[in-house]
């Protein structure tokens, strides 16, 4: 039996997905698109709350690794 394949049987066929282009003609139309969750998002007036982490260093701050001697 192939990895996954227990769950799927028991999950069941799910619903045939819509064809990109039903899809695409949806979203042009400003349509909402079947079985897609849209959160609901609003803007906060409140500030913005401080890091609990501290910032990763990029890269190029980073300490170099030692490198081996040069015959």
């Amino acid at each position: 039996m192939e990895p996954g394949a227990e769950l799927r049987s028991q999950a069941g066929p799910g619903p045939a997905p819509a064809p990109f282009s039903e899809i695409l003609r949806l979203v042009r139309s400003g349509q909402d698109v079947p079985g897609l969750h849209r959160p609901s998002v609003t803007a906060s007036l409140a500030s913005p709350t401080p890091s609990r982490l501290a910032r990763r260093p990029k890269p190029w701050e980073r300490p170099r690794p030692a490198e081996p001697p040069q015959p």
